[in-house]
């Protein structure tokens, strides 16, 4: 077990100073687990464990006198200071269940958010002892409050943005340690760094954050943004401005790795804007842009990014062996599904006549299993028509914009009340797949005369069988 610090105490400070590293971390996180617990504790109504001696917690109370007390605390957590001091005076409560109470609200308000102003208005208007203020408790949660103010996001009620002025005055007002200020602070500077630069630049400012630090920091996060492809170039490049990052850390060997990884992740996603970015503004070779450029078109046009993938393509002049490799056409034919998947039939069918992919039904049936759920329920209605659907590819990407749940239970009843439909495909799937996903969206007075037309032929076929469908006399 590490050695309990109390950082209100100059010699338990200098002693915390000379730790490792590793052993900082234990403390600080042990330190932050115990905040958690005292929130926990404060709020179970077990405060007076937390302050008073046990003298003071022996003292009983009446009723009346209890529900005085509660009320004081109440009143306190919440700021209001004026109705605490009249229960105070109405009860005649003894002094040192008064203080008890006020300490006990004291921590509590400021524990929820409250404001260090109105939290010393409370040590002032209820005599609470210095002593009391640099108590372990209260340091605890004067810590974590601290960094919730110097952080952003949820808090309390609500969202909010950072206060740095109100981190600050808990800074002075509490006599809180350099050591957890300068680890506070730094951790926040560094996820400024990723998208807020000014705000970095102000908390270096205001906490005396060391130019070793920042330094350190800001080329770590240089690296990592753009490595990642996910940051903005112009961002980049007002971080390595405005911390005065050298010249030779930009050249170096690191950064340039960075900027080859960051190129590959941005065309892998369809970033190619980006990537022509990170290109010209690190002079990246024409060699490696071309071989980075073949896994970045690969893994657009398997996901179904089918646009960016042609654009790649297009901007790097990838050459025709790699466009009609292996890897490309199985790429080609899991973008294709991929895009069914999403129910993109423009995009599916753009890359399967771009690269004449060869795919039966079966293999988009065990990846998209929407489809598999509708063809079963088709086969209840209409052999033919499941029959037709194991056979050709045309009906399949039709069933496409019916794979929903919803869209699908529509489907079978329209074509359950529109039994023509099952004939017309079996006779032209081509064609009548097309009908299959319009008919439903045309308006009543379209769809009677499709059925009279298909119904017209239906009868002169079975009065003239030796007429051809396909013959210029049937037309």
């Amino acid at each position: 077990m590490p050695e309990k610090y109390d950082f209100s105490k100059i010699e338990d400070r200098k002693k915390f100073e000379k730790l490792p590293k590793e052993e900082q971390d234990i403390v600080i996180g042990e330190a932050q687990e115990e905040a958690e617990n005292l929130a926990k504790r404060v709020e179970s109504g077990e405060a007076e464990k937390m302050v008073g001696n046990k003298e003071e917690r022996k003292i009983v109370l009446t009723s009346e006198q209890e529900k005085a007390k509660q009320k004081i605390i109440d009143y306190l957590t919440w700021g209001n200071i004026n109705h605490a001091l009249e229960i105070k005076e109405e009860f005649s409560l003894q002094k040192e269940i008064t203080q008890q109470a006020a300490e006990q609200g004291f921590i509590k308000y400021l524990l929820y958010g409250g404001n260090v102003d109105t939290a010393l208005e409370i040590k002032r208007r209820f005599s609470l002892s210095e002593e009391f203020i640099v108590s372990p408790e209260v340091q605890r949660v004067a810590r974590e409050r601290f960094i919730k103010f110097l952080s952003i996001g949820d808090i309390d009620f609500g969202f909010k943005t950072r206060d740095i002025d109100s981190a600050f005055e808990i800074k002075d007002k509490f006599s809180l340690s350099e050591e957890f200020i300068q680890r506070a602070a730094g951790e926040e500077f560094i996820k400024c760094l990723s998208g807020n630069v000014d705000t970095a630049l102000e908390i270096k400012k205001r906490f005396f954050l060391s130019e070793e630090f920042v330094q350190q920091a800001a080329k770590e996060a240089f690296i990592d943004d753009l490595s990642s492809g996910g940051g903005d170039i112009d961002f980049l490049f007002e971080t390595k401005n405005k911390f005065s990052l050298p010249r030779e850390f930009i050249a170096s060997t690191e950064v340039q790795r960075a900027a080859k990884q960051g190129f590959t992740a941005c065309l892998s996603i369809g970033s190619i804007n980006s990537a022509l970015e990170i290109k010209k503004r690190f002079s990246l070779s024409e060699e490696f842009v071309q071989q980075a450029a073949k896994p970045g078109y690969i893994n657009c046009l398997s996901s179904g990014y089918i646009n960016p993938a042609f654009i790649i393509r297009k901007e790097f002049s990838l050459p025709d062996e790699f466009i009609t490799s292996l890897d490309v056409q199985r790429a080609a034919k899991q973008g294709f599904i991929n895009c069914l998947s999403i129910g993109n039939i423009d995009s599916a069918l753009e890359v399967r006549k771009e690269f004449n992919l060869s795919i039966t039904s079966q293999e988009i049936f065990n990846q998209v299993p929407e489809l598999q759920s509708l063809l079963f329920q088709i086969q209840k209605i209409s052999l033919e028509l499941f029959n037709q659907a194991q056979k050709s590819i045309e009906v399949v990407i039709s069933l496409v914009a019916f794979k929903d749940k919803f869209k699908s239970d529509k489907f079978i009843r329209e074509i359950q009340k529109n039994p023509f439909l099952f004939s017309a495909i079996s006779e032209n799937p081509r064609f009548s797949s097309k009908l299959l996903i319009k008919y439903s969206e045309l308006d009543d007075l379209s769809q009677e005369n499709i059925k009279f037309l298909f119904e017209t032929k239906k009868e002169i076929l079975k009065t003239n069988p030796e007429l051809s469908p396909e013959s210029l006399e049937f037309r």
